[in-house]
């Protein structure tokens, strides 16, 4: 089957941008590794040390979902099959960033909790991983991604599931709100 040149143009930008995303997410991967590794080796009272490599890590997922909403927005000139090489591709990688976002946001609302003293900015950054636990969880619950969540990741689910249900049940107290 042949396609006109701007479809063949349009998968072709697609292609590529799939493969500067992928770039994007192994670098994400590679900040949240040590991120998560300077994490589990530090003592507690040492949370305000990861606040940069965290901002860096924050930096870099909203790069991935920025650069996302244009691929999607090119897969929106192709035809509506779901099944095709590009949108697989797509959803693969968009799984791949909201389990990191999911992964991460566990392991420093873990690392947050165990300091006794928070550092300037906590509250903040304790919210934002709330909303990004819930995003997250609500994201990889979607049915188009079943098959494509792996054990470890459901377990993270239903781990950020119960963070969950814990923290809205004590909300007005955590958050300030009464």
């Amino acid at each position: 089957m042949t396609h006109s040149p701007a479809y063949n143009k349009v998968t072709a930008e697609i292609g590529r941008f799939l493969d500067i995303l992928e770039y994007k997410v192994q670098d994400l991967n590679t900040s949240t590794d040590r991120l998560m590794l300077s994490l589990h080796n530090s003592k507690q009272g040492g949370m305000a040390s990861h606040f940069s490599q965290y901002m860096k890590n924050r930096d870099l997922i909203s790069e991935c979902w920025a650069f996302s909403i244009v691929i999607e927005r090119r897969l929106e000139q192709l035809p509506a099959d779901p099944e095709t090489p590009y949108r697989k591709r797509f959803t693969g990688l968009t799984v791949k960033i909201w389990a990191t976002l999911l992964d991460c946001s566990l392991k420093f609302l873990d690392a947050l909790s165990r300091e006794t003293n928070l550092p300037l900015g906590s509250r903040e950054v304790f919210v934002r991983e709330i909303k990004n636990l819930y995003d997250a969880n609500r994201w990889l619950s979607d049915p188009r991604y079943e098959g494509l969540i792996s054990e470890d990741m459901q377990a993270k689910q239903r781990q950020a599931e119960r963070i969950l249900s814990t923290i809205i049940d004590r909300a007005p107290a955590l958050l300030e709100l009464g």
